[in-house]
């Protein structure tokens, strides 16, 4: 925002960037609505998560999330859950679930094998066959006060669209994992 940065490294969700127009210079979106797909993690003792198959039986149940991550809180809100615990950090979120304080969380597809986290000797596993897509687009962001800004938003505009028109963007996203090929043809509960 101050410019000493011609351009931000990591997408940033529209809902952050829209917060400061003054300063900011979105791309178009890298990762379009509804693309980030997330999965239903849960202790791999929770009998009852475990079975979930419909946004109707999920609201029986509590979520959690971190504070700081205005999207995923939005997005459990929308859901109708029974209720949405907080956590300060992520680590928070494993020990909400030790302690039968939320029955899942939302956590981005793992690439081990049986797609598992763990955290402090804590694992989670997703909700097999499940998933919610967040809604909201992520883009990079260019400082406006750069001297380049105006030449690298033409610059990325003309190579996102080239790349997009090519299918390179999902193919990277495939590869990646961010789009996750077990996952891929999972529902969308959300």
């Amino acid at each position: 925002m101050h410019g000493y940065a011609d351009l931000t490294a990591e997408t940033i969700w529209d809902e952050e960037i829209s917060a400061h127009p003054d300063a900011l210079l979105p791309t178009a979106p890298v990762i379009r609505d509804g693309e980030f797909e997330k999965g239903l993690y849960v202790l791999p003792t929770h009998d009852r998560m475990l079975q979930v198959s419909s946004l109707e039986q999920l609201r029986g149940f509590v979520g959690a999330t971190v504070v700081g991550w205005p999207t995923d809180v939005r997005s459990l809100e929308a859901m109708g859950l029974k209720g949405v615990e907080k956590a300060f950090k992520e680590e928070g979120l494993f020990q909400l679930l030790q302690r039968k304080r939320a029955d899942f969380t939302l956590a981005e597809f793992a690439a081990t094998a049986d797609m598992s986290v763990t955290s402090d000797g804590i694992k989670l596993v997703p909700v097999p066959g499940c998933k919610v897509a967040l809604s909201g687009s992520r883009s990079w962001i260019i400082a406006k006060k750069s001297p380049h800004a105006r030449a690298i938003a033409d610059a990325l505009k003309r190579g996102l669209q080239s790349l997009r028109d090519e299918g390179r963007i999902e193919r990277a996203f495939m590869e990646s994992g961010f789009f996750h090929p077990k996952a891929t043809r999972w529902k969308r509960l959300f």
